[in-house]
């Protein structure tokens, strides 16, 4: 990170062995005068991880990548925001980047036409079909409502999702909603997990899956609960993670099974006050890894990493 005094990294994916990306962001200064960019790294096998050139629109102020994903036919892809003065304030605007073998460079991202919508992408991945991103925009009134887009060979167009209510009589406390991650899993299947917005700050997991002719909700067990990470190792054995409220702070494992979705019971860490799982990721069927920490930096505590060793569930 050349010039930069810190950074971060949120996401990685790999698409062989010894050819991984990990995405982020680096920035310069410090408080309300932190600057940053979006931070690109590449492992190969003969050179270790180096950072590499990654764009940021012209005239954003901060901007970040949240996710990345690699497909077999257009490359990989990164997707975040980027935040630009308007004559109403700061805004936010989805942010996509693609590789596809001569570098990275920024790629048209749509948003729903709405007087001052702004929105920010949190997730991606990659099916046969096409590509998927995730996040939220902002409609006029600043809230957040589920974003979900598709690329399927030429450009990234916004695709209808099922709503912020996936149950009956829910609409009436609803505030927004947001996705926070999407995995995908054989030809056509992906799952898609966020979080309902309800009254007075109280959330709602929320779970969206894609059938190949289009998304719809399905229930999330959990109130009070906010869902971060999602991952798939076969059709039918998916699992999210997250946080929960409902009893005090504890760490969430959601699994799909034949009869939906379950709580599964997850190990409680002793040495961490408000815990939260931030992602989850599988690596054959039942064998699945979660990892977490502390909910914010004014919590205490450490890293959390848990496992679901196979023929465990």
């Amino acid at each position: 990170m050349p010039g930069s005094t810190g950074g971060e990294l949120d996401a990685v994916t790999c698409a062989g062995d010894g050819d991984c990306w990990a995405v982020g962001d680096s920035w310069q200064g410090s408080g309300t005068g932190r600057d940053t960019q979006p931070l690109i790294e590449r492992e190969t096998r003969a050179g270790g991880w180096t950072v590499v050139s990654s764009p940021a629109p012209s005239g954003d102020q901060d901007s970040a990548l949240d996710g990345v994903a690699c497909a077999a036919d257009s490359g990989c892809w990164a997707v975040g925001y980027s935040s630009a003065s308007t004559a109403a304030g700061t805004r936010s605007e989805t942010l996509i980047e693609q590789d596809s073998g001569s570098g990275w460079s920024i790629v048209a991202s749509p948003v729903p036409t709405a007087t001052g919508a702004g929105g920010q992408l949190a997730g991606v991945a990659c099916a046969a079909a096409g590509c998927w991103a995730v996040g939220h925009w902002d409609n006029a009134a600043g809230t957040p409502q589920a974003l979900i887009e598709k690329y399927a060979g030429s450009a990234w167009t916004i695709v209808p999702g099922p709503g912020a209510s996936p149950t009956p009589g829910r609409a009436a406390t609803t505030a927004g909603s947001l996705l926070s991650s999407v995995t995908c899993v054989g030809q056509s299947t992906c799952w898609g997990a966020g979080s309902i917005l309800g009254a007075k700050g109280t959330s709602q997991g929320l779970l969206e899956e894609y059938d190949g002719s289009g998304w719809s909700s399905v229930p999330a067990p959990a109130s009070g609960s906010q869902l971060l990470g999602v991952a798939c190792s076969a059709i039918g054995d998916c699992w999210a993670v997250g946080d929960s409220t409902a009893a005090g702070f504890s760490t969430l494992i959601e699994q799909e099974t034949a009869g939906g979705w379950t709580i599964v019971p997850t190990p409680l860490p002793s040495v961490t006050t408000d815990p939260q799982l931030n992602g989850v990721a599988c690596v054959g069927t039942g064998e699945c890894w979660a990892v977490g920490g502390p909910a914010s930096q004014s919590s205490s505590g450490s890293m959390i990493l848990e496992q679901m060793a196979a023929g465990a569930d």
